[in-house]
């Protein structure tokens, strides 16, 4: 098909429409996930940078996840407009059809399409991959802080354990502290006027002593000290660096669950998960084709009154709301059993191909 100069000008009225749609949701799936993960750093203490880590890594999947609400959307404003300045009318009448209308449209969902393959074959998986890594290190294996509270015992840290006599929540001082520690050889009792958590991860005592005692409990001798400073442990073990072939279904690309699905079948093993995972990755990229095939004709079909127009765009978010409960309900039953893989992850663009045909017939008259 050889673009002529309308086939250029609607594509000038749906790009710019679309870019604003996914501009929108992807803000909304930003703003989302920073709130997660700021009540990460506030509940767990997890550092900025491994939080920006996390945010990098996610966006491959929110940009993939945009997409196909943005076309939606972004081909209806664009056809809106057209239709609200009676451009859609004068173009019928010219001998032009709803169908050859749509034809640059399709295609540029087309490129979508494209891209949306490139990136969930190619750059998702692997983000996804490094994301679990740091998740797993900043926020799993991440050992809160004790929070400290006067007249009980508490664990401190690695091997020992604490009592606090006092504490000032507003200077974060403990006043009167005792430390037990269980050392390879003998107990140790560490005695101190204050104490105070710094840097997140050591302990500074002031003003006390340490008591070494023997094996039979007695005092072996003692050390008196201005300050001493303890590191606590922050972890619950050293970090990991994880390996390729520990990788889940959702971190691999096609060809990877191809051979694992060839793998699992030869060892009489459960196919499902990926077998799920595999098909979501073919279907789901077609989303935003199917997507363009309902919002266009939708908008043409609907009257140029602010009742019509608030009608169509309230179909729309209808038709996304259930294109992603069923996205998400196919992800679940195609895993479990429950249906086929490949007929649980290819509803979702069934439903909305079965909408598109209703909005087309109605768009042609």
């Amino acid at each position: 098909m050889l673009f002529n100069t309308l086939d250029r000008y609607i594509l000038a009225q749906i790009i710019g429409p679309v870019a604003f749609s996914f501009f929108v949701f992807a803000s909304l799936w930003i703003v989302n996930l920073l709130i997660r993960l700021l009540d990460l750093v506030v509940s767990k203490g997890v550092p900025v940078e491994a939080v920006s880590q996390l945010l990098l890594y996610s966006l491959p999947t929110i940009i993939v996840t945009s997409v196909p609400m943005s076309v939606l959307m972004g081909s209806m404003l664009g056809i809106a407009r057209l239709n609200n300045d009676a451009e859609i009318i004068a173009i019928k009448a010219s001998g032009i059809s709803a169908i050859r209308l749509m034809q640059p449209i399709v295609l540029f969902a087309c490129c979508l399409c494209a891209m949306v393959y490139f990136l969930n074959e190619n750059i998702v998986p692997k983000a996804r991959f490094l994301q679990e890594e740091v998740y797993i290190n900043e926020i799993t294996l991440k050992k809160p802080l004790p929070k400290v509270a006067k007249n009980i015992f508490f664990d401190g840290g690695k091997r020992f354990k604490l009592y606090v006599r006092d504490y000032e929540p507003e200077t974060e001082t403990m006043r009167e502290v005792t430390m037990f520690q269980f050392t390879d050889t003998y107990p140790q009792i560490t005695e101190a006027k204050t104490a105070r958590i710094e840097s997140g991860n050591l302990w500074v005592f002031q003003n006390g002593r340490t008591t070494y005692l023997d094996a039979n409990g007695k005092t072996e001798y003692f050390i008196q000290f201005d300050q001493w400073i303890y590191p606590i442990s922050d972890r619950y073990a050293s970090r990991i660096r994880r390996k390729e072939e520990n990788k889940n279904p959702k971190e691999m690309n096609l060809k990877e669950l191809d051979e694992q699905i060839r793998i699992r079948r030869a060892k009489n093993l459960s196919t499902l998960e990926f077998e799920t995972q595999f098909h979501s990755r073919l279907a789901f990229p077609l989303a935003s084709i199917f997507m363009m095939l309902v919002g266009a004709p939708m908008a043409m079909r609907h009257s140029r009154s602010a009742k019509g127009k608030a009608n169509g765009f309230g179909m729309a978010i209808l038709i996304l709301l259930l294109y992603y409960v069923l996205l998400t309900t196919g992800n679940t039953l195609g895993g479990n059993g429950t249906l086929p893989p490949a007929l649980a992850n290819w509803i979702p663009n069934l439903t909305c191909l079965g909408f598109s045909v209703y909005y087309i017939r109605k768009a042609l008259y």
